[in-house]
């Protein structure tokens, strides 16, 4: 007679922004990180952290076997999206892009100058920019100009023209 083992069980239990995910058994140091977190609008899955609290990333999906014997939770780490604001100043003065987080606005930049010519507005694709919108996507805002008009007066000091 020989005397059967059976492995121990624990129980992984992963935890996304809403709650409890799903719990996945594994046997005694034979546990993977196989589970993908669900997908959030604006925001990147960088992993799994022990605590709820900590953004710190232990295990990465497909991480090698981690030798574990203990029931234990996971907490996905989320990573807010950034976004890059593009200004094109069509041959104005240079206005440094902006970088925004996920379902943020955009701060107006301070107009930028270009001669013969008074800065009239931002469009993103021919449409008027309103900067309260909330960036999702990267954008590229163009300058609108307004040609400047001159009027020029001469002085004929009793003279006259015939113009």
């Amino acid at each position: 007679m020989y005397p059967i083992y059976a492995a121990t069980v624990y129980n992984v239990t992963y935890y996304g922004l809403n709650g409890v995910l799903e719990t996945k058994p594994y046997n005694y140091n034979k546990y993977v990180c196989n589970y993908e977190a669900p997908a959030v609008e604006g925001k990147t899955f960088k992993g799994w952290s022990e605590n709820a609290n900590n953004e710190n990333v232990k295990y990465v999906v497909s991480d090698t076997t981690h030798e574990l014997a203990k029931d234990f939770n996971l907490y996905a780490v989320y990573e807010v999206n950034r976004y890059t604001v593009t200004f094109n100043t069509d041959g104005g003065s240079a206005i440094n892009s902006a970088i925004v987080d996920y379902n943020t606005s955009v701060t107006k930049p301070a107009n930028p100058t270009k001669t013969g010519y008074t800065f009239s507005k931002w469009q993103l694709n021919g449409t008027d920019y309103n900067f309260s919108t909330l960036v999702k996507e990267n954008i590229t805002l163009k300058a609108v100009w307004t040609e400047k008009n001159y009027t020029i007066t001469y002085n004929l000091d009793g003279g006259s023209w015939n113009g």
